[in-house]
């Protein structure tokens, strides 16, 4: 009997995930990747995602997203085993995410939310992750795990909106804003993103989804390029622990610009995206930072016509 309600509830699965475009599409980030064409390793040194993605424009809700992110952090100097207020903690993050996006509404407004849980520290596996990818490709290993920051359990809440502010058949530009809330970070972001070209999917930090048009075409490819401006009200890796004097706290720069720019791929209904962030510094002692992203988005279900 128990062999039919598996054989049951995975029809059903399967029967929903026939209605919806579902894709799977995996993200790596990392520092090594950078405009300057050499790798650092220090400061947020990298990170990776998991996700699937559920599609369908003819409902209200047109993109649900499930992924699971772990991102790194480190100071300047790996082999340093003390702790230095003065530069980036050693810290990480684990978290699942599940987002949202309404389908466009009649004045072109893009929006999405998001919630995220996961946990800060020692429990993320930050410093396995970065200690085993060391030792594969023959680098210095990291010796100040010790001093994680241990923030524990925490939730996050963002929400996106874009309004496209010019389109025209090869061209578009979005006025983009971000509202993030939750026990670690706290800050809002805007940007002006300007696409040439296609890209159904997102392009840098602001994840909204575009309308996937049909078209014959085999291959495509798309350029974007953002200035972004971000007012940080609350980062708790950076200021550290709330029981810690004023002389040990980083003072952070409340406004930070920043430029994200890159393209995507397009082979059927597969993309693949490199994307290259420039970051200010977040506080004084630190200098301002690069890193690149690699991804790739590939369908698993076809919607059924």
């Amino acid at each position: 009997m128990r062999y039919v309600f598996v054989i049951f509830l995975l029809y059903s699965v399967l029967s929903v995930w026939a209605q919806v475009g579902t894709f799977f599409g995996g993200t790596i980030q990392n520092d090594f990747l950078n405009y300057r064409g050499h790798g650092t390793d220090r400061y947020y040194t990298g990170g990776h995602q998991a996700s699937l993605l559920f599609c369908n424009s003819r409902r209200v809700v047109s993109h649900h997203q499930v992924s699971i992110t772990q991102q790194l952090y480190t100071p300047d100097n790996l082999q340093d085993t003390s702790v230095r207020y003065s530069d980036y903690p050693y810290a990480g993050l684990l978290f699942a995410t599940y987002r949202i996006q309404h389908r466009m509404l009649t004045s072109k407004t893009r929006w999405s939310v998001s919630a995220s849980c996961g946990y800060s520290g020692k429990r993320s596996g930050a410093r396995q992750t970065q200690q085993f990818l060391h030792r594969a490709i023959g680098d210095e290993i990291p010796q100040g795990w010790d001093h994680i920051v241990q923030n524990g359990p925490f939730v996050q809440f963002e929400l996106v909106l874009g309004q496209p502010l010019v389109a025209v058949s090869v061209a578009t530009a979005m006025l983009c804003q971000s509202i993030e809330v939750g026990s670690l970070f706290q800050r809002v972001r805007w940007g002006l993103s300007i696409l040439v070209g296609a890209a159904a999917m997102p392009l840098g930090s602001f994840t909204l989804f575009t309308e996937q048009r049909q078209t014959n075409k085999k291959y495509g490819v798309g350029f974007f390029v953002t200035p972004t401006f971000t007012r940080v009200f609350k980062n708790r890796l950076l200021q550290g622990s709330l029981q810690l004097g004023s002389h040990y706290q980083r003072v952070l720069h409340e406004q930070l610009a920043g430029l994200e720019f890159g393209l995507q791929l397009r082979l059927k209904r597969t993309k693949v995206h490199f994307t290259q962030y420039l970051l200010e510094r977040e506080f004084e002692q630190v200098s301002p930072h690069a890193f690149g992203e690699l991804g790739i988005i590939f369908p698993l279900f076809q919607r059924i016509q």
